[in-house]
């Protein structure tokens, strides 16, 4: 398991050691993103993030927006919140012990269906992009933001559990959130057995419970690092 980039959202390991700050794209800088043909992908730049404090209150702060984003669902295909929380993980530990023979684009195919499967993906790149950049863009612009936010989303995965050396999940418990979410409190234990604290904010969309946000000992959105 690779700690150098962190957890699968650009954790890296530490609460003072973060790759970028809040993403508010205007309409210029998701073109620099998308490329103004919308053919041309490239992760997107961030300032320092010493110049922005994280501060618990803006992950919570994000799910006002997925209440609006998400309307309540008619019925669930995901029985329950911990059950696509345990799949994943399962996936992911499949996935590491096979990891080496696998290779990365082996863990990157095998990990695209359950990344897809589990977190709202375009609800969590409106979120991240900005409501008003969002809007701006046009809808080829919006899909090729999303492709990206797919391929970017996997492929950190797929690079950070390229091996098992003992690691495990530990799912502690399923609780109520704010805004209709609930929240689903996990740990992974490393082989040295130390703990890093996960916490998977979900919502029930139409297609059943989907991860909207990921919070890293307790404070750190994944909102708020990309």
């Amino acid at each position: 398991l690779d700690w150098s980039l962190g957890l699968g959202w650009g954790y890296a390991g530490g609460r003072g050691n973060l790759p970028g700050g809040r993403r508010d794209f205007d309409r210029g800088r998701i073109q620099g993103i998308v490329g103004s043909d919308s053919s041309t992908i490239r992760r997107p730049r961030f300032p320092s993030p010493m110049k922005y404090p994280f501060r618990i209150g803006l992950a919570f702060a994000v799910l006002f927006a997925l209440s609006i984003l998400l309307p309540p669902a008619a019925r669930s295909e995901n029985a329950t919140p911990r059950a696509l929380i345990d799949g994943f993980h399962e996936t992911l530990l499949a996935v590491m012990k096979e990891g080496p023979s696998l290779g990365f684009k082996g863990r990157y195919d095998r990990l695209l269906p359950a990344v897809k499967r589990t977190f709202h993906l375009p609800v969590m790149i409106q979120i991240a992009s900005g409501s008003l950049a969002w809007k701006q863009a046009t809808p080829a612009q919006q899909q090729a933001l999303l492709a990206a936010w797919t391929r970017f989303s996997t492929g950190t995965y797929a690079k950070n559990f390229k091996s098992h050396g003992g690691e495990r999940f530990e799912t502690v418990a399923e609780r109520p959130g704010p805004q209709n979410t609930t929240l689903v409190d996990t740990k992974l234990i490393k082989s040295d057995g130390s703990a890093v604290e996960i916490t998977y904010v979900l919502k029930e969309s139409p297609e059943g419970w989907r991860v909207v946000d990921v919070i890293v000992d307790k404070g750190i959105s994944e909102h708020a690092v990309r």
